[in-house]
């Protein structure tokens, strides 16, 4: 419970933080308006709006999910990869379905994995950092949640390793471990795999069946 307090207390930070930004973008948004429309600089203001508009598409894309607690989650680690330059992408097919998970669950799940490519990214010496977060549905049946992140490489033999209670490849890591993550999975009979190679990073795939 104090690692998962943890894990809570990190994400919390960053929303305030994404709330925080997202005020100040918006006043900058509506002085740069004012402005343009003071000179009647219209073709300006539509060709700005348009842009504008692009971005907030963006952000309503999380929307789909239905599911705020999630959504949340995801918007704050849009701020927090914007400090640190990475480039974070979403791909939202479907909805939350119906699930065994309770929402802080899901959240304690999916947070876990998000963290974890964060910390890779972040570590990495490339210009170039990457994730990829998309949300999907498996034959009707299973809900399915994929984190990329495009500079990291787990061994094959360590593929395995990596859900085993206590193992870690970082120095005084924080957070519930991707050993607890497993547990919990599997009590709501979902499962999680792992695919990592050179050209395109590392995948975790998360499955939990829709009731």
């Amino acid at each position: 419970m104090k690692d998962l307090e943890g894990v809570y207390s990190d994400n919390l930070e960053q929303l305030f933080y994404s709330i925080r930004s997202q005020r100040h973008d918006y006043m900058n948004h509506y002085h740069v308006i004012a402005h343009l429309v003071h000179r009647k600089s219209y073709k300006e203001v539509a060709t700005y709006l348009e842009e504008l508009n692009t971005n907030l598409d963006i952000d309503h894309s999380l929307l789909r999910l239905n599911h705020p607690s999630l959504v949340a989650l995801l918007q704050a680690k849009r701020e927090h990869a914007k400090r640190y330059k990475i480039n974070l992408t979403f791909d939202i097919k479907t909805s939350v379905p119906t699930i065994s998970l309770k929402s802080y669950e899901l959240i304690q799940v999916v947070a876990n994995i998000v963290d974890n490519a964060f910390d890779e990214e972040i570590l990495s010496q490339h210009l170039n950092k990457e994730i990829n977060i998309s949300v999907d549905t498996l034959y009707n049946s299973f809900f399915v949640i994929s984190v990329n992140n495009l500079n990291s490489l787990i061994k094959v033999e360590e593929t395995q390793r990596i859900f085993l209670e206590g193992y870690s490849t970082k120095a005084n890591h924080k957070g519930i471990g991707l050993f607890t993550v497993n547990n919990l999975l599997s009590i709501h009979n979902a499962y999680i795999e792992v695919n990592s190679n050179k050209e395109t990073g590392t995948t975790f795939y998360i499955f939990i069946p829709s009731l």
